[in-house]
């Protein structure tokens, strides 16, 4: 009866981790089927398995059962199991060939013999079957195997001793390699990805900014106009003489302040008429020039002259 150890490697996508489990439409999964015979070369088999699982992925490791539930077709259930792999190793010891069942006959011949099933579906397949001879067994001639197993005696063998076992399991993993299917690399997909995902932020984020009113500029309030002394004044509103008689007094006065403050007060010197001019009679303090005195007086005061008409 045989033990088979099954090193599943998917892709794209991993899916665990059963051989009972379903997988999603679309992947695909590569493995490494380890048949042996369970009285010739158990503890080999488990040795190579922990070397494999170092070269391909031991995340990925399913291991074959023991026995077939009760009520299933145990040919088609190791079918199954077989069909999902792309490479098996045959593990051959001293004692593959001589195995016997209960009744004393060759294993190898029966109809239900786990090893022989598994390679004859292996080889029906035509996929890669590596025989690996184990501390020093003979490599099966034609004639010693049944009618499906025969092209495996036509199969390149590779050697796996015990005092150089890490050097051959190393040989082992190497022709695993090459067997398997050459798989596409990840990174033009995710180059693409990458870019189909920077396009869609890019058009996102212009529509996004189009969609987005601008923002509405600060208005400043203009500072208000200094305070003007007519502001007082009601519009359309004629000073009178009086009124502006006494702003210029005040004025002046305002002005006398300020200069008596910055610097003593100078001797006013008493300017000499005009030698065309001369005093106007009637009105005292002021000079006009010669020539019509209301016209003078007109030009000095426009406003007293226009109230006293």
């Amino acid at each position: 009866m045989s033990s088979g150890y099954f090193l599943a490697l998917r892709w794209p996508i991993r899916w665990r981790r059963s051989s009972s489990c379903c997988r999603p439409l679309g992947t695909r999964m590569t493995g490494i089927f380890i048949n042996y015979r369970r009285d010739d070369a158990p503890g080999v088999a488990g040795r190579l398995y922990d070397h494999l699982a170092k070269s391909f992925s031991r995340r990925d490791l399913f291991i074959d059962v023991d026995a077939i539930k009760p009520g299933l077709d145990f040919v088609k259930q190791l079918d199954t199991q077989v069909s999902q792999c792309d490479v098996l190793l045959a593990l051959i010891g001293p004692l593959w060939l001589k195995a016997e069942d209960e009744q004393g006959a060759q294993r190898l011949q029966g109809d239900r013999d786990y090893v022989r099933i598994e390679i004859a579906a292996a080889l029906k397949r035509d996929i890669p079957v590596i025989p690996v001879l184990i501390n020093g067994a003979d490599m099966p001639v034609e004639a010693q195997l049944p009618e499906d197993l025969k092209s495996l005696s036509r199969r390149h063998a590779l050697e796996l001793r015990h005092t150089r076992f890490a050097a051959d399991a190393d040989a082992v993993a190497a022709a695993l390699k090459d067997a398997l299917p050459k798989r596409k690399s990840r990174w033009p997909y995710m180059a693409a990805a990458c870019l189909v995902a920077s396009i869609g932020l890019g058009s996102a984020l212009y529509l996004w900014r189009a969609q987005t009113p601008p923002d509405n500029p600060v208005k400043v309030p203009p500072a208000p106009a200094a305070a003007d002394n007519s502001a007082s004044q009601p519009a359309g509103q004629t000073l009178t003489l009086d009124d502006a008689k006494r702003k210029i007094a005040e004025a002046e006065r305002k002005i006398a302040e300020v200069e008596g403050k910055t610097s003593p007060p100078q001797p006013e010197a008493p300017s000499a008429p005009a030698p065309d001019a001369k005093p106007m009679p009637g009105i005292e303090g002021i000079t006009v020039a010669l020539g019509n005195p209301r016209d003078g007086v007109r030009q000095a005061y426009p406003q007293a002259a226009d109230s006293g008409s």
